[in-house]
């Protein structure tokens, strides 16, 4: 340690040096070496005298003395003449370096690292200014308070604990921020500093203070080297000052050494708890990450360190230890679902808009001819889209709403043409309709990969959603979807149509969190149409996808009170939108007894779109007529929930069919996300008439067919409707509703009284509660992310279907689980829709379904992927190699949204940053969607200790020893070794011991030979540097062999008009054709001739033709080592098979040819040292015992070993 000590002082030497190196254009420098109490003195000669304020102080660190502004507002004031010399540069470059501390702030206004400014403290509209700021690394300059900024914001804050250097040029009105030496930002149209401070003067030029009164001071930050120039410094000077930084990182970590007891101390108590026999009870994560912390601290404690970097490095113990401890008794399970889902979840199939029931009776009744059900068959066997031929158009993101682009309507006939399809194949038998319907369903899951626009995308998510989703469930048990056809369709509703749909109930685009706005929550900012919509696919998808989860969740929606603001009976003569829409209780905003109402359980109910307009009132009325008709089929009974709510709002609705006047109405006010809710659209009276659309033979279907209730208004309704057909047109309404109502729904009349099925009501008892409804888990469903909303396993539930009070129970129960009790007491092993059949007196069945959604039992999220954040890069990948020391970002891609995150060191964050990172590692994440299923990725860290590496002109070039370069050009050599690594030395064939050496304006060409020991493993690297020539070099006329030293071959003619190649030498008299004249033509240019007198043409070919073919030698500076170009010009490259490229590069590349003066009686290759193979490494800086297939640094060249 010691040694190496040593070494870096000889190193910062060199660099200190650097820093202090005075340049005409550098007018303001403080370099902290000359300071006389509170003053400091510039190093720029004329400069200005600085002063230290509010207890900044000057530190020395190592060879050099930096800047603290310490913790008290302190802070260098640069005095108005400062101000005076960038007022006086139009073309200007500000430079620093700067080191914040670990645990120092910069959240929130302020934190100035510079600021030059006419005002102590600017406004939004007074006092100008230039500066940088670190918590959103920001360069501005204002032409008059923080609403005049012109500039430019990398984002995030500053990176704390190490150097950071920073620089900002500007040309005219064109700035540049560069960070590192990297260019973040180029700014247009920046104010010039001449016109834009004029006469006024900068009186306030402070590092370390804001311009803005209340604005945070920049605290517990090291500042060194502050340089104004009067000129604007090309990108290479940026870079070359940008590399200092390592040099006081260098000092910053181990000047003065500190005391090391505290370090030794958590190190032993490290120790004892990773080797404790109760080690297996903590996150194996969080172990492996304290070992981690181990092993850096005990490179630490060897020696040689500052304070700064042992107080660290406890810290990182000390933090570590508690993570550890903070896991006691927690398991990480790396089990996952995926793939192993099981699909018995008690749904009926097919079990959306229609059953196996309905199929059957309507075939009964076209082979008996009912006249009306034939009549409606007729029209969907004649409907365009409802031919198996019928053709649709995919696209790959499906858009409505915006101004351009809409495309929505091909999703919106795809998915009716699939459903029109599938009522052909399952009413007449005929499979090219079947096929037909599942080819279309292929195609857009095969295409389309998202649903988007503006706001509306949440239209088109949940009306198409639900339109596929019901199609499919009619084609599911259609046996032409080929190799996993339906799953990957599936998957396409679970990836593509659920998390929108789901995103948009949960959060309403924002408006129910509603950030930002005044007046609250809104989650009545949209109106019905569009929730009952997304709940409505939500529900199909949850059926077709067998997962009670997402079943639950829709039903969620309709069914409960999300938001707490619903009161029965509504007793406000002003009732406004204040809850979640959908809700049978917001949707039917009133009931009330009427005697217009002489049917329908005697009640008219007010809807939440009454009011709006006749379309969308319809509209929604729809929608929920076809979930309560979804929910029946399941054995859920919407249709009489809340009192038979539905069908007030059904009668109502018809009624405003018919423009019936005297409806009773309650004032309603519709209030948006940006209105104070003492404003906003008060409605009065309903808005007549209603449209009559394709859903009325469902309400009489029901109602009269099925229960016996007569529904007089709905009547009209479906009168005036007649036998109706599907989607249709150009415009979205008419694909609202899938239709054939009448088709799907026509009954004998009304029902008598012997063949109405018995209302079921469901009850189940649940930790020790008696809970009156039919679903368990996933109920809780609101814009704030909740993990716990299914039922823990391991519970016990007694689900107890009711029958009404008169009704004599006749004790013929079947549960699908098989019981036939009436009650039966389940345990929450799985997520399962059990279902209760009852036969009354007259042998009519009615169903009661209980759904209970168990905690992980749901279908796991379908794309859970893992990715690595790496250099602020995000890869998709599970598996990266980094440096030694450095940190990465796991994450999990996933879909659903609302989703929770465990990590195997005991985390939940949504994303994990590793520790500094010394070994290989192995991690693990697990996505938990809203069901609680998860999806375990795993990930696997290598750890890459140096790389092969030279700069030119700032630009790294990795695996990279040999360059060709021009005159001036700087060349780092060196490989990259992190910082942190121990056990590092390096000494050079010039004697250097840094670990890099700088050509600053390379002039000659030459070989540098480092000797190195990383991490404890030795070996050698060999660069070598070609310098070009401004100009083609002059060659003896005379007999040459040109020889390509790389590929030890000759070029040698083949014959007039034939290719030349490289080839080995030749003996005898074959020697001739490898023997060439060169004849220099007058002008730099040669002839080349073959000694049997063919002369080389441009084309790389030999002719006998006589003619001026001109071509040129360029020369490495310093070297024997040529290129041939001809005059175009083009430099020949010459590869390992003997050919020759004559028209791909105008540049030297790698000087590959020598000159040989051919002498018949004595000609030998020239000697190319090599050395034999001592070290070799791969790509990556890793030592091998051998080569291995591939590039390999072998003496620190690159060499191709191709398969053996």
């Amino acid at each position: 340690m010691r040694k190496l000590f040593i070494t870096m002082v000889l190193a910062l030497l060199t660099i200190s040096a650097s820093l202090k190196a005075q340049d005409e254009s550098l007018v303001l420098h403080y370099d902290f070496r000359s300071v006389d109490g509170t003053t400091v003195h510039s190093a720029s000669g004329g400069g200005p005298d600085a002063t230290l304020k509010n207890n900044a102080r000057v530190e020395t660190m190592g060879e050099y003395n930096v800047l603290s502004l310490g913790t008290a507002n302190g802070y260098l004031d640069m005095t108005p003449a400062a101000g005076d010399l960038l007022k006086a540069s139009d073309n200007y470059t500000i430079s620093a370096y700067y080191c914040v501390d670990d645990n120092a702030s910069l959240d929130g206004n302020g934190y100035f690292l510079w600021a030059f400014s006419t005002a102590s403290a600017c406004t939004q509209t007074e006092g100008k200014y230039s500066a940088y700021r670190l918590n959103a690394q920001r360069i501005a300059t204002s032409t008059g308070g923080y609403g005049s900024e012109t500039g430019f914001s990398v984002g995030n804050a500053s990176a704390k604990g190490r150097w950071i250097h920073v620089a900002y040029t500007e040309n005219a009105t064109t700035g540049r921020l560069y960070i590192d030496g990297e260019l973040k930002a180029t700014i247009s149209a920046m104010p010039r500093n001449s016109t834009n401070y004029g006469n006024a003067t900068i009186q306030y030029c402070w590092l370390g203070r804001a311009p803005f009164s209340g604005d945070s001071y920049l605290k517990s930050t090291l500042v060194a080297d502050f340089r104004l120039y009067n000129r604007t410094l090309e990108a290479t000077e940026v870079s070359k000052l940008a590399g200092e930084t390592r040099g006081l990182e260098y000092a910053y970590e181990h000047s003065p050494e500190g005391d090391n007891s505290k370090l030794l101390a958590a190190i032993a108590e490290a120790e004892a708890l990773v080797n404790c026999s109760d080690a297996g009870m903590y996150m194996p994560g969080a172990l492996a990450d304290l070992q981690d912390a181990l092993l850096m601290a005990g490179n630490i404690a060897a020696g040689g360190y500052s304070q700064t970097l042992i107080d660290r490095h406890v810290a990182m113990l000390t933090d570590a230890m508690s993570v550890v401890r903070a896991t006691t008794g927690m398991t990480f399970d790396m089990g996952s679902l995926e793939g192993a889902y099981d699909t018995n979840r008690g749904f009926i199939h097919p079990g959306g808009l229609h059953t196996q029931a309905d199929f059957d009776r309507i075939k009964a009744q076209i082979a008996a001819g009912n006249e009306k059900v034939v009549s409606a068959y007729n029209i969907l066997k004649n409907a365009e889209y409802a031919q198996p031929t019928i053709q649709t158009y995919p696209v790959e993101t499906i858009i409505r709403g915006g101004t351009t682009g809409q495309n929505y309507i091909n999703a919106a006939r795809g998915a009716t043409m699939a459903y029109q399809n599938a009522l052909r194949w399952k009413i007449e038998g005929n499979t090219s309709c079947a096929a037909a319907g599942v080819r279309i369903l292929k195609a857009w899951a095969n295409t389309c990969k998202l649903v988007s626009g503006d706001s509306n995308w949440a239209l088109a998510a949940g009306l198409y959603g639900y339109e596929f989703a019901q199609a499919a469930e009619l084609l599911r048990d259609y046996d032409g979807w080929g190799n996993n056809g339906f799953e990957n369709f599936k998957k396409w509703m679970l990836t593509v149509w659920y998390p929108g749909c789901i995103h948009f109930l949960r959060g309403r685009n924002g408006t129910w969190e509603n950030i930002g706005n005044q007046g609250g929550i809104r989650p009545g900012h949209y109106w019905s149409n569009w929730p009952l919509c997304n709940a409505l696919a939500v529900i199909s998808i949850g059926i077709l996808c067998d997962d009670v989860f997402i079943y639950n969740q829709g039903m969620s929606f309709l069914k409960y009170d999300q938001v707490g603001t619903f009161r029965d009976p509504r007793t406000d003569d002003l009732i406004l939108n204040d809850g979640c829409t959908e809700f049978w209780g917001n949707l039917i905003v009133t009931t009330s007894e009427s005697e217009l109402e002489t049917g329908a359980y005697g009640k008219l109910g007010q809807m939440q779109e009454s009011g709006r307009d006749g379309g969308h009132a319809a509209m929604a009325l729809g929608l929920a007529v076809d979930i309560a008709h979804v929910a029946w089929n399941q054995g859920d009974d919407l249709f009489s929930y809340m009192d038979n709510r539905l069908a007030a709002g059904i009668e109502f609705t018809a009624a405003c069919t018919q423009n019936e006047t005297g409806l009773p109405w309650t004032n309603y006010k519709y209030v948006d996300c940006r209105t104070a809710w003492h404003n906003g659209w008060l409605m009065t009276a309903p808005a007549e008439p209603a449209e009559v659309r394709n859903y009325w033979g469902t309400v009489i279907g029901h109602y009269e067919g099925v229960k016996g209730v007569k529904m007089p208004y709905a009547e009209k309704a479906y009168q005036q409707m007649g036998i109706d057909a599907g989607g249709m047109g150009g415009t979205s309404g008419g694909y609202d509703h899938l239709g054939y109502s009448v088709l799907m729904n026509t009954y004998d009349g009304i029902a008598p009284a012997d063949k109405v099925p018995t209302l079921l009501t469901p009850r189940m008892e649940y930790d020790g509660q008696t809970i009156d409804h039919n679903e368990l888990g996933g109920l809780k469903n609101n814009y704030a992310v909740d993990t716990n909303k299914a039922l823990p396993r391991g519970k016990t539930v007694r689900l107890m279907p009711q029958l009404p009070e008169d009704e004599e129970d006749t004790g013929n129960w079947k549960w699908n689980t098989g019981e036939t009790t009436k009650d039966i007491t389940i345990t929450t092993d799985r997520s399962y829709a059990y279902r209760a059949t009852y036969t009354n007196k007259n042998g009519i069945e009615s169903q009661q379904v209980f759904t209970i959604a168990v905690d992980g039992d749901c279908v796991p999220s379908q794309s859970a992927t893992p990715y690595i954040i790496y250099n602020g890069e995000t890869i998709s990948t599970d598996t990266l190699t980094v440096f030694y020391g450095e940190t990465v970002t796991l994450g999990i891609w996933g879909t659903g949204g609302y989703e929770s995150y465990q990590w195997d060191n005991g985390s939940n964050g949504t994303t994990l940053v590793t520790r500094p990172l010394v070994r290989a590692r192995d991690f693990a994440g697990a996505y938990i969607n809203q069901g609680g299923a998860r999806s375990v990725c795993k990930f696997h860290i290598d750890i890459q200790n140096m790389r092969i590496q030279t700069i030119v002109n700032g630009h790294v070039m990795v695996d990279t020893v040999d360059v060709t370069v021009n005159k001036g050009d700087q060349v780092v050599f060196g490989p990259y070794v992190p910082d942190a690594l121990p056990g590092c030395s390096y000494k050079w064939s010039s004697g250097q011991t840094t670990r890099t050496v700088l050509i600053d304006s390379a002039a000659v060409s030459g070989t540098y030979t480092l000797d190195y020991t990383v991490n404890g493993e030795k070996g050698q690297i060999v660069y070598t540097l070609l310098v070009n020539d401004d100009k083609d070099c002059a060659i003896a006329n005379g007999e040459y062999m040109i020889y390509d030293r790389y590929n030890d071959t000759y070029l040698t003619a083949n014959g007039n008009n034939l290719s030349c190649i490289m080839s080995q030498k030749a003996s005898g008299e074959d020697i001739s054709t490898q023997v060439w004249y060169l004849e220099n033509d007058g002008s730099n240019y040669y002839n080349i001739v073959n000694s049997d007198t063919l002369f080389l043409t441009l084309a790389a070919k030999t002719s006998t033709t006589t003619g001026r073919y001109p071509f040129a030698f360029r020369q490495a500076l310093g070297t024997d080592y040529y290129e041939l170009h001809n005059k175009y010009p083009y430099y020949w490259l010459f590869g390992s098979d003997g050919k020759i490229s004559v028209s791909k590069s105008k540049q030297p590349t790698t000087y590959p040819l020598m000159l040989i003066p051919y002498n018949a009686n004595a000609i030998s290759n020239p000697t190319i040292q090599d050395g034999g193979a001592t070290a070799i490494y791969n790509i990556m800086g890793q030592k091998l015992s051998q080569p291995v297939k591939g590039l390999n640094i072998i003496n620190g060249k690159k060499v191709m070993v191709r398969a053996r």
